[in-house]
Formats: structure tokens, sequence, C-alpha cells
């Protein structure tokens, strides 16, 4: 053996003495007298087939991770939250609109109005005069907006009647809080209720939907001194149909009195 080979003998001698110095008291395997894994003292020179030098130590890597390495948290990746909010409809103004046509009655009689009565004309004009003319109002009772009202009653000289008056109105398909409003004048003759005005709400054939001031409507006690108004919040929304205005007076045949009626409107909340 030659001085070169002897001295890298030599010097694997010593690496193999250390190994098995710092082993003492373990096993072959590498584990310490107290049992301990190290990887350290485990790591195994092989000598090599062809020189008989021992190959470098390999260190045996413990790969378990630490116990207190959290285990991770798999989520759910197919469900879906939406969080976008409900669209809202941007185009939308919350618009009141009016239904009627000549509300007010101030293009005068005729269509879309119609009138029954057999008294004759009961829209009439403001009267200029102390003459009354079969298209005029009482002197004393000047329309609430000029210059036409309705004027429904006020005879007693053709036994038991009924006055009509009406008007169909479409209300828009999606239509809200519908109102109805207007103002009355009413006087009477009579010492109790004998005449009857009432306003209605009906079909576009005539059928009853709704009575308003209950079943029997006003009466000859409710009399004013003046133009009073009214409202009314129908119950039902009708909307998407066609359906009636109506106002009617039942009289009877002794001692007058007289239901006059101005500044009419049927309103509903619409998208525009």
């Amino acid at each position: 053996m030659g001085r070169t080979s002897a001295s890298v003998f030599a010097v694997a001698l010593a690496l193999g003495g250390c190994a098995t110095a710092e082993n003492a008291g373990g096993d072959a395997a590498g584990n310490g007298p107290d049992g301990s894994f190290s990887p350290i003292d485990a790591a195994v020179a092989t000598p090599d087939a062809a020189s008989g030098i021992p190959d470098a130590p390999v260190p045996v890597i413990d790969a378990a991770p630490p116990a207190d390495v959290p285990t991770p948290t798999v989520f759910d990746a197919a469900v879906i939250i939406d969080a976008a909010p409900p669209a809202i409809d941007a185009a939308c103004t919350p618009t009141i609109v009016q239904l009627l046509v000549n509300p007010a009655f101030d293009l005068g009689p005729g269509a879309p109005w119609v009138e029954a009565s057999p008294a004759g004309q009961m829209i009439r004009k403001q009267n200029p005069d102390a003459v009354l003319d079969a298209d005029e109002l009482p002197m004393a009772n000047p329309p609430h907006t000029p210059i036409w009202a309705a004027w429904l009653g006020g005879y007693d000289s053709f036994g038991s009647e009924v006055d009509t008056l009406h008007q169909a109105f479409v209300v828009p398909v999606g239509a809200t809080n519908l109102q109805i409003t207007g103002f009355r004048w009413f006087q009477s003759q009579e010492s109790g209720a004998f005449d009857f005005a009432r306003l209605q709400l009906r079909t576009s054939t005539g059928g009853l939907l709704e009575t308003f001031v209950g079943a029997g409507g006003w009466s000859s006690t409710d009399v004013t001194a003046t133009w009073q108004s009214f409202a009314f919040a129908p119950a039902g929304s009708y909307a998407g149909q066609t359906i009636r205005l109506h106002i009617e007076a039942e009289v009877d045949f002794s001692l007058q009195t007289d239901f006059f009626f101005d500044s009419l409107s049927v309103t509903a909340t619409v998208c525009l």
C-alpha cells in the first residue's frame, strides 16, 4: 500500500471511529441510547468496492411533518355565492297620472262623460244672471272651477228618480295607489235622510265594484255651506282593467235636494 492509499485509509478509519464513538450506547440503526432517532448518527459509510474507501456518509432525513402543522382546510369549490345586489330598474320614475278626461267638466258636457236624467242636462255652466236656463247652474251655486260643474237631483216634480253620470277609464298595467278626489256641495229642503248621492266604481259594463261613504252613500243630511273636498282610496287596484267612475243621485217626489260635484280626479302611480 502506497503513502497516498495509506493516508486515505487512515482518514477513513478516523471517520469510522468518530461515528462509532458518537453512537456509543446506540444501536446499528442509528438510534441513540435513549431510543431517539438521530439522522446524523444514522449516517452509514459504505466502502467503495473499487477503491476500498468509504463513501461520504448520506444523512437519512425524517420527512414526517411536525405535529403542530395544521391540516389544510379544503373548501367546496362547487358552492358559488352570488353576492351581487338585486337589479334596480333605474329607468323607472314613479309618476302620478290623471286617468279621467275632462275631470273638472271645464270642457263642458259630452263624451267621455255619459249622463242620464229625467231633468235633462246635468253638466251645466255658471249662471251669469237671475234667469235659470236649461244648461245653467243656480246663480247661488257657482262651480268650484269655472265654468262648468255637475248638478244631480235638484227637482221634485218627476217623482222618485235617479240621475247617473259616469266615465269609463283605463287603469294602466302595474299601476298602484289609485286615488279618487273631488269637491261636493249639497243643499236640501229635507229634514232627514230621504235623498241620496253615491260615488262608486263599476265595471265597464256597469257592475258594482265599490261604493264609498258606506253602502248608502251620502244623504240629504250631509249638507254643506259651500264646496267641500273629499278623497277616497279604493280597496282594489284594478291595474290593467277598464272601469267606470259612477255618480248617481236618488231623490223622492217631495222637497228638493241638490247634489253638486266638481273638480273630480282619479289618479294612479305608474312607472315612466
